[in-house]
């Protein structure tokens, strides 16, 4: 695992799966040593492979220090401390955009008025202004050309500076089946401060598409909690979520949650069919 840390940062390679290499704690230490930095490493998958609550904590500085927007860490042990210290940067970033989204909307409201009138001015002046380049045609088309250069210009310099962002932000998180739960000496305010920041994940991130809690038995409390993210989060016009939760829940809640989190109706589906 060390080996391999140090070999990334000399790889093109964008997607990493180590699924039931059993490295456990210490080998995801030592794979990371080398991956800070990394602008190329998009997805990482270590599903079965013994982490614990201590992994938490280093992932969580891996998504910080690295590009990686997909990480897979189902059948894990991570379990509630673990998987808290992992969302607890993803969610303090979510919630800063969150905060900076709502102030500019503010803003943009307090100032629409302005604009509207900025906009009435702009187009008797153009009116004005057409007029009088009319009877220049050469001044018109000189300034058209001056225009294309500079797109064509815009254009290649985007096309050269094309990066991925560091985080921590993730588009997929898959936690299933990692003992997040009240069980083996975990308290419930070790679980609540988990569904805390999932849920604030779930209401302030645009970039979060897909989230895998199955297996997991958060109860139904908790699972209450997730459904008024995911209605919020509907509300605000955001980008749709797909959630997977333990079926172990009552049958409303669950299927309220699948129903917001689901791509398209079959009902849709079968109407397309018969056309």
């Amino acid at each position: 695992m060390e080996r391999l840390g140090v070999a990334l940062p000399y790889s093109n390679l964008n997607s990493l799966v180590l699924d039931f290499s059993k490295c456990g704690d210490n080998g995801v230490s030592r794979l990371i040593c080398g991956l800070e930095g990394n602008r190329k490493l998009l997805t990482l998958s270590l599903c079965y492979c013994d982490l614990g609550p201590q992994s938490g904590t280093i992932l969580a500085t891996l998504i910080i220090q690295t590009a990686i927007c997909n990480l897979f860490l189902s059948g894990n042990h991570l379990q509630c401390l673990g998987a808290t210290e992992l969302l607890k940067p993803l969610s303090e970033y979510a919630e800063k955009l969150g905060q900076e989204k709502k102030s500019n909307a503010l803003a943009c409201s307090n100032t629409s008025r302005c604009i509207l009138e900025a906009n009435k001015d702009a187009s008797i002046n153009s009116k004005v202004v057409h007029r009088n380049t009319t009877s220049r045609p050469n001044s018109s088309m000189d300034t058209a050309l001056e225009s294309t250069r500079k797109k064509k210009k815009t254009k290649g310099l985007k096309k050269k500076s094309k990066k991925h962002d560091f985080g921590p932000w993730l588009a997929k998180l898959h936690l299933a089946d990692n003992g997040v739960d009240g069980r083996f000496k975990q308290r419930e305010e070790n679980l609540w401060e988990f569904i805390q920041l999932l849920t604030s994940l779930i209401k302030n991130s645009d970039n979060l598409v897909e989230v895998d809690i199955d297996g997991n038995a958060i109860g139904e409390h908790c699972a209450i909690k997730i459904l008024e993210a995911l209605k919020e989060r509907k509300k605000e016009e955001m980008p749709r979520l797909k959630i997977m939760v333990t079926p172990r829940i009552s049958a409303s809640t669950f299927e309220q949650i699948f129903m917001i989190s689901s791509k398209s109706s079959p009902a849709k589906k079968r109407k397309k069919k018969i056309k």
